[in-house]
């Protein structure tokens, strides 16, 4: 959840009807500065807000910030929330927490709910200040008991236990209905998905739907996301899949990196919806600009092999690059296999390969670990290391590599490998390496009966 920043405030002699924002426009900016400088803090905070955004005027955080300070000076409690704002973000001034934390605390002595929102998320986040969960879960509660939407929704989320505490599923319960009937969009998930799994209540998919689409229409992408997966699977509900599809691209249009993957995937495999290579390359591509690494990864193997869009194997390995630089290390993998070999019109660079095998081992990819295994046993970039290829063979197989097993048993069935033979623990390492999936291993397997 964003922190939260409060909105203009209308003056009492400024009639702008049901929504000010819908007329913030058409503000007189000499009035207020006049009434500003007369010590009205509303109009000060006006002030403040339409430099910080922007609105009929260039946008100018630093003078913003003067002009909230005023107001916050003045006792105007969303002055000093929106202050510690600009400080806590270092929005156009410069970051300063310590600042931020101060005015949240003024914020808050002077009655300000989104500040308790605010700098329990501070304290829940450990952003600049330390972790501190129970501290965050006071003020949400404090917040929440002046009837702060967003302040409910954080609690309620406490209680399910989102930080490692046992859960109280009736006071979940109890709090996310509050967020919920406060319009909080969190608040109706947790409630949605309390009554869709269950938990502390009832199973009630037709009411946990209800609850995702109060939210998903607030904007909130996994609500949204829940709904579809509700039709897409038929969980509780009929299926549907022209309903997921809609509420997929509901969350593609609040532009959800995740989404845009998942829903990629179906129209690439034609799973439950009609194959469309083009419209999955479009999601992927669009996705990875969101920095989402799995999707960097499945435009690159798209480009790479020519399925369904042109092949470009340059734009490809870019794709991977980025991919690998956002933690998919599967990726990392793959581009030290292309550096070791120098496939493809990669020029060879066994340097380059080991450091992307060592970076996709130390994200606990299990064929990166097999890989760097094989540069150690050979002495490739490195001294020469049968012990740390072992011990790199061996993990791997813990992660599941059947290539990693395969390699540990070929050292331990094979005379001339460098150690002392075992054809138990060899046989027990085939065992493995035919269980994730090498066929060879299961009919070398065959040998040992």
């Amino acid at each position: 959840m964003p922190f939260q920043k409060l909105k203009l405030i209308a003056p009492a002699a400024f009639i702008c009807g049901i929504s000010f924002q819908a007329c913030a426009s058409g503000m007189d900016i000499d009035k207020l500065s006049e009434e500003c400088n007369a010590l009205n803090a509303e109009s000060c905070y006006n002030l403040g807000y339409l430099n910080d955004e922007g609105k009929q005027m260039t946008r100018d955080a630093g003078t913003a910030a003067i002009y909230y300070e005023k107001a916050c000076s003045l006792n105007y409690s969303q002055g000093c929330n929106n202050l510690a704002n600009l400080h806590r973000h270092g929005s156009g001034i410069p970051q300063n927490i310590d600042l931020a934390v101060r005015y949240y605390q003024k914020a808050i002595e002077l009655g300000d709910p989104l500040a308790c929102y605010n700098l329990g998320r501070l304290y829940e986040l450990g952003d600049g200040v330390e972790k501190d969960y129970g501290k965050a879960a006071e003020l949400y509660a404090k917040g929440c008991e002046k009837d702060s939407g967003v302040s409910c929704g954080a609690l309620g989320l406490q209680y399910l236990g989102v930080n490692g505490a046992e859960p109280d599923y009736a006071k979940a319960l109890e709090i996310n209905a509050k967020a919920c009937g406060l319009d909080d969009a969190e608040g109706c998930n947790s409630l949605g998905v309390m009554y869709q799994r269950p938990m502390g209540t009832e199973q009630n998919t037709a009411k946990a739907l209800e609850l995702y689409e109060k939210a998903c229409a607030m904007d909130h992408v996994t609500a949204c996301t829940n709904i579809a997966q509700l039709y897409l699977n038929g969980n509780g509900t009929e299926q549907d899949v022209q309903k997921a599809v809609k509420y997929y691209e509901r969350a593609v249009e609040l532009n959800d990196g995740e989404t845009m993957n998942f829903l990629g995937t179906l129209y690439a495999a034609g799973e439950k919806v009609a194959q469309d290579q083009k419209k999955a390359a479009g999601l992927f591509d669009t996705a990875c600009r969101l920095d989402n690494g799995y999707a960097c990864e499945n435009y690159a193997k798209m480009l790479y092999s020519g399925a369904g869009i042109k092949q470009n194997k340059e734009d490809a390995l870019k794709y991977y690059e980025k991919s690998c630089s956002l933690a998919d290390y599967s990726s990392c993998s793959f581009l030290g296999y292309l550096y070791v070999s120098g496939e493809d019109g990669v020029k060879q660079n066994s340097t380059k390969g080991r450091e992307y095998f060592e970076a996709a081992c130390a994200g606990n990819n299990g064929n990166g670990c097999s890989n760097l295994g094989v540069m150690y046993e050979k002495g490739d970039t490195v001294g020469k290391d049968l012990n740390k290829a072992m011990e790199l063979y061996s993990y791997s197989c813990i992660l599941q590599d059947s290539k990693g097993c395969i390699s540990m048993a070929r050292l331990y069935i094979r005379e001339d490998s460098g150690i002392k033979t075992d054809y138990v623990k060899g046989k027990t390492y085939m065992e493995l390496a035919c269980k994730y999936g090498d066929d060879n291993a299961c009919e070398d397997l065959k040998s040992f009966r």
